[in-house]
């Protein structure tokens, strides 16, 4: 590689990974983290060494790998509907905030939704298991801290779920001890589409929030 060619190069690293890290930036709220965040914003003088170790310090070391590659397999669901109905749903991978390895999924069946926006906020899981059954008996089952909680998060899921699946459908809440769920708020980080449901385990798209 010449010298103008590593120059050029050089300039699309800085330009790529300074844009995450500035996104990353904006939305943190802690000045502690800020400032950590700020280190590994890349300069124009930056030797192919230091790149390489903000790099790794950001991805790695921060630990924002996760928020672009998830190694977990996630699959639909599957319900006893109607011959032939292969529910096309989104699976939602959630991460902990307070642990690092602890992830939770999410599924909507019959999603009618975007790509681009997360359908369910973040919100608090727990021991109260809230179960919305659709007309073809297809289910959303979260769990969540409260009843309140757990009426929240699915709302949220009927706002992207197709109309007509909705007609006579039911909810039900109560507390369950057969999970037995820590209380801990969980984000979402990515979302995979399964136009198909289980008749293809490979998604249409993958969206990350």
């Amino acid at each position: 590689m010449s010298k103008y060619d590593w120059s050029t190069f050089q300039k699309l690293i800085r330009r790529i990974h300074n844009l995450y890290v500035s996104n990353e930036i904006k939305k943190e709220t802690k000045k502690t983290k800020q400032s950590l965040l700020k280190y590994a914003l890349i300069d124009a003088k930056d030797t192919a060494f230091l790149i390489i170790a903000k790099q790794i310090y950001y991805w790695f070391t921060l630990g924002y790998i996760q928020n672009a590659v998830n190694a977990l397999a996630v699959m639909p669901e599957w319900w006893a509907i109607r011959k032939g109905a292969d529910c096309p749903q989104l699976v939602i991978l959630f991460k902990s905030q307070n642990s690092s390895k602890s992830y939770y999924t999410l599924q909507i069946p019959h999603y009618n939704g975007s790509k681009t926006v997360c359908p369910i906020k973040p919100y608090k899981k727990g021991n109260y298991r809230g179960c919305l059954t659709l007309k073809d008996n297809s289910k959303f089952v979260c769990y969540a801290v409260s009843e309140s909680e757990a009426e929240s998060v699915i709302n949220d899921a009927k706002k992207h779920i197709i109309d007509k699946f909705l007609l006579g459908s039911t909810i039900t809440i109560g507390t369950t001890k057969k999970k037995n769920f820590s209380t801990d708020t969980v984000k979402a980080i990515s979302g995979k589409f399964f136009g198909s449901g289980q008749a293809k385990n490979k998604p249409d798209w993958i969206a990350y929030y």
